[in-house]
C-alpha cells in the first residue's frame, strides 16, 4: 500500500512539474490586481486551458484583471480557452480602447473561446467567438472555429464593430456574411491572414450604411476605399474600380491566386497593401502619389515592376520579393527609404541616377547586382545623400561606377556611408565621383567598404574623411590600386594617410597613380601620403611629390615629359615609362586648343608659337583609367641627360656650379615647382646664385637640338 502511494505521489509530482505555468507583472498593491504576461511549461493534454482568476505573491492574493499583448501566443495544441471573469483588458481592448487583443497568434487548433460567468467586459458567442460588452463587438475569432452549417460565418445583425486582427490566423472560414450594421472596421481586421477566405457577403437584404460588398470584395460605402480583397478568391486578375482612390492597409496581402491587378485611378496605397501576394505584373500609374510601408514586400512571383508615379518609395517597399529582377523608374521617384529593395536576390537592373536620393539604410542590401552603374547626371548642391549599407551583402557585385555623376558648382559632393559595400566578396572596382566624403566612417568596425574588402581598383577624385578609414584590413596582405583623378576635382583634398588602416598584422601596400601636377595642396602635403604606398606620378613632377619620398614611399614617373622650343614653335616629347599607358591628347592654354597626340616615338610637333603657350594639358589612358595632368607652365620636364637628337654634338655638362653647352644655346633653369629661376643665351650658365636643391636645365642649340638635364646643387658652393 505504501509503495502504491509513493508511485502515485511521484506521478503527481511529475505531472505538476510538466504543467503549464504563468508569469505575472504590473502588480497594484492597493487594488491587489496584476497582469498575466506570459506562459511556460507544458500545454494541457486535454487541449482545454482555463486561465487562473488569481495569483498569490508574498502572501497577498492578486486578481488577474489584464492579459498583456502576446502573453497567450503559440498555444499550438490548445483547442479551448476560458477567460477569467476578473479580466477587463486583453491587449489593447478595454474601456478606453477597442483595438486589438494582440494575443492568440500561432494557435492553429484553437476552436472555442469561453468566458467565466460574471465578466463585466467580455463574453463568448454561441459559436465560440470572443466578444466585448453587449456582444456587439467581435474581439477575436478562433483560428479553427467550426460551424454546424458549413464554412460561412454569418454575423449577427447586432454586430457593430470588429477589432484589429480579429480574424488573424483563421483557417476554416471561406465566406464572411457581414452584419449590415457594422460602423467600424479598425485598420486590418486580420482578413488578409485568413487562409481559406474566398468572399465577403452581407447577412440579409438590408443595405449597409458604412460599407459595401461588390463581387465578394469589401469597400467603404462610396467605393472610394478598397478595404479587403479575400486572400483566397479564385480570380487570376482584378481591375480596381475607377471610383477607388485608396487601397487600405493589407487589402491584398496574401492573395494567393491574384496574378494581375490594374490600379486604375488609385492615388494612395496602404501599409503592406499587396505584401506576399502572387502578382506577376505590376505598373504603378502616375496618379499614385503615396505608398505606405511594405506595400509590395514579399511578392512571390513578381519579376519586373514599373513605377510611373510616387516621389517617395517607402520603407520595405518591395523587400524580400525573391523573383524581382528589374525595376523601371520612368519619372517621379526622388527618395528611396530604408530596406526598400532589401533581400531581393535576383534584382540586377535598376536605373541609378543622381536625381534620386538614396537616403534610407540597406536599400539594396542582399540584392543580386553584378554591376551598379549610375547614369550621367549632376547631383544637387546639397550633395548626394546615401544611407548606410546600401549595397551590403550583394554577393555577385563586381563593380560600382559613379564616375558619370558630376558635382554641382560649389556642391557638397557624394556622401559614402557606413558599410556601403560591406560583405561583397566579388567586388573588384569602385569608381567615385570627382568629390566624395566618407564622413560616416566613424570607427574601424564600420568602414565604408566593410572589413577586408576584396576591392582591387579604386578611382577617386577629391574626398573628405571622417574619424575612421574607408578601407580597413585586419588580416592578410592587400595591394589595392588607386587612381587619383584630381585634376578636374572641385576641391583639393585627398587625405590618403587615413583612407587605409590595418590591424592584427594585416599589410596594406597600395599602388597609387596620381594625375595631379602636385601633391602639396593647401600646404597639407603630409595628409596625402600613406606610408608604404608606391606612387606613380606625371612626368616632370617628382619634386612636387617629395613629401611621399620623405616618408620612404617609392615615387616614380609614369612617363617622361619634355617641352621644347623648336625654332620658336612648341614641340613635346612624351614617352611612357610604365606598361598600359597610352596618350590620348594634348591641349594648350587651359585646354582650349588641341594640338594632337605624340607619334610612335613620343614626338609631337605643334603649330603653336612657343611664346604664346601659357600651359599644357596632357591626357592619357592608363589601363582603362582616363587621366589628365595640367601643367601650369611650360618648362617642367622630366628625365636626366635627355637629348632631342642623340647624334648631335650639342650636350649639357656640369662643372661645379657652371653648366656648359659646348656652343651658344638658349637655356632655362627651373626649380622643381616649374618656376624659371635663370634664363639666357650663352655657352655656359652660372648657377652659383641658386640655393641648394634640384633643378632642371633645358637648352636649345644652334641646330635646334634640345637637351634636358636634372642637376643637384649642394652645400659645397656656399
Amino acid at each position: 500500500m505504501t509503495k502504491n502511494l509513493l508511485v502515485i505521489l511521484c506521478l503527481m509530482v511529475a505531472l505538476w512539474a510538466n504543467a503549464i505555468t504563468y508569469t505575472y507583472g504590473e502588480f497594484n498593491s492597493s487594488a491587489r490586481t496584476c497582469t498575466l504576461t506570459g506562459w511556460g511549461g507544458q500545454q494541457p493534454s486535454s487541449g482545454k486551458l482555463v486561465l487562473k482568476e488569481t495569483y498569490e505573491k508574498d502572501g497577498v492574493t492578486y486578481k488577474v484583471t489584464a492579459i498583456a499583448p502576446h502573453a497567450l501566443d503559440n498555444l499550438t495544441t490548445v483547442t479551448e480557452i476560458t477567460i477569467p471573469a476578473n479580466v477587463v483588458r486583453i491587449g489593447e481592448v478595454d474601456d478606453i480602447h477597442v483595438d486589438e487583443t494582440g494575443n492568440f497568434f500561432n494557435c492553429p487548433k484553437l476552436a472555442l473561446f469561453k468566458v467565466a460567468a460574471g465578466s463585466s467586459a467580455f463574453a463568448a458567442s454561441g459559436a465560440g467567438l470572443l466578444m466585448y460588452k453587449g456582444s456587439n463587438i467581435i474581439v477575436r475569432v478562433p483560428p479553427a472555429i467550426t460551424f454546424s452549417s458549413g464554412t460561412t460565418l454569418k454575423m449577427s445583425k447586432t454586430i457593430e464593430a470588429i477589432c484589429k486582427d480579429a480574424f488573424a490566423g483563421n483557417s476554416t472560414i471561406t465566406n464572411i456574411a457581414l452584419s449590415p450594421n457594422i460602423v467600424l472596421f479598425v485598420e486590418d481586421c486580420g482578413f488578409s491572414d485568413m487562409t481559406a477566405l474566398k468572399e465577403f457577403s452581407i447577412n440579409g437584404t438590408e443595405k449597409p450604411h458604412d460599407f459595401s460588398v461588390v463581387d465578394g470584395v469589401l469597400y467603404d460605402a462610396q467605393q472610394e476605399r478598397l478595404i479587403s480583397y479575400p486572400p483566397c478568391r479564385t480570380a487570376y486578375s482584378f481591375t480596381i474600380p475607377s471610383s477607388v482612390g485608396w487601397i487600405k492597409e493589407r487589402a491584398f496581402r496574401n492573395t494567393v491566386n491574384l496574378y494581375e491587378v490594374a490600379l486604375n485611378r488609385v492615388h494612395t496605397i496602404g501599409v503592406e497593401a499587396f505584401a506576399n501576394s502572387a502578382i506577376t505584373k505590376l505598373s504603378i500609374p502616375s496618379e499614385v502619389y503615396k505608398i505606405d510601408r511594405g506595400a509590395f514586400s514579399g511578392l512571390t512571383r513578381l519579376q519586373e515592376m514599373t513605377i510611373n508615379g510616387c516621389r517617395h518609395l517607402p520603407e520595405d517597399f518591395a523587400r524580400g520579393s525573391k523573383l524581382l529582377a528589374k525595376v523601371n523608374l520612368p519619372e517621379g521617384v526622388r527618395y528611396i527609404d530604408n530596406n526598400a529593395f532589401k533581400d531581393c536576390p535576383r534584382l540586377a537592373s535598376f536605373p541609378f541616377t543622381a536625381d534620386n536620393v538614396y537616403g534610407g539604410d540597406s536599400i539594396f542590401s542582399g540584392c543580386g547586382f553584378k554591376e551598379v552603374v549610375f547614369r550621367k547626371g549632376v547631383m544637387s548642391k546639397d550633395g548626394m545623400e546615401i544611407g548606410d549599407a546600401t549595397f551590403a551583402g550583394n554577393k555577385e557585385l563586381s563593380i560600382v561606377d559613379m564616375s558619370k555623376i558630376e558635382v554641382a558648382r560649389d556642391g557638397k559632393g557624394c556622401e559614402i556611408p557606413v558599410s556601403f559595400v560591406a560583405d561583397c566578396p566579388k567586388l573588384r572596382s569602385f569608381l567615385f565621383p570627382k568629390l566624395s566624403s566618407f564622413w560616416s566612417a566613424m570607427n574601424e568596425l564600420n568602414p565604408n567598404f566593410g572589413i577586408n574588402s576584396p576591392v582591387e581598383y579604386i578611382f577617386l577624385g577629391a574626398f573628405y574623411l571622417g574619424k575612421g578609414p574607408a578601407l580597413y584590413y585586419d588580416s592578410g596582405t592587400h595591394m589595392p590600386t588607386v587612381y587619383m583623378q584630381t585634376t578636374d576635382a572641385p576641391r583639393k583634398s585627398w587625405p590618403l594617410n587615413v583612407f587605409f588602416a590595418t590591424a592584427g598584422g594585416a599589410v596594406c601596400k597600395p599602388r597609387i597613380y596620381c594625375e595631379g601636377y602636385t601633391m602639396a595642396h593647401e600646404e597639407r602635403s603630409a595628409e596625402y601620403v600613406y606610408p608604404g604606398a608606391i606612387y606613380f606620378v606625371p612626368g616632370g613632377t617628382l619634386g612636387n611629390y617629395q613629401a611621399a619620398s620623405s616618408e620612404g614611399c617609392d615615387v616614380m614617373e609614369m612617363y617622361s615629359y619634355q617641352v621644347i622650343n623648336s625654332a620658336g614653335m612648341l614641340r613635346l616629347r612624351l614617352i611612357p615609362k610604365i606598361d598600359g599607358l597610352v596618350f590620348t591628347g594634348v591641349s594648350v592654354n587651359n585646354g582650349e586648343i588641341s594640338v594632337g597626340t605624340p607619334d610612335a616615338d613620343g614626338n609631337l610637333m605643334t603649330d603653336m608659337v612657343y611664346d604664346l603657350v601659357d600651359n599644357i594639358t596632357v591626357e592619357y589612358n592608363l589601363r582603362g583609367a582616363r587621366m589628365k595632368t595640367f601643367y601650369p607652365d611650360k618648362p617642367n620636364m622630366s628625365g636626366v641627360d635627355e637629348i632631342d637628337n642623340p647624334g648631335s654634338s650639342f650636350a649639357i655638362t656640369v662643372a661645379g656650379t657652371n653648366v656648359m653647352f659646348g656652343e651658344e644655346a638658349r637655356y632655362q633653369v627651373a626649380d622643381l615647382s616649374g618656376r624659371i629661376v635663370i634664363a639666357g643665351s650663352s655657352d655656359v650658365a652660372d648657377l652659383s646664385s641658386l640655393p641648394c636643391g634640384i633643378y632642371v636645365v633645358s637648352a636649345i642649340g644652334c641646330d635646334g637640338t634640345a637637351a634636358v638635364k636634372k642637376i643637384s646643387i649642394g652645400n659645397t658652393h656656399r
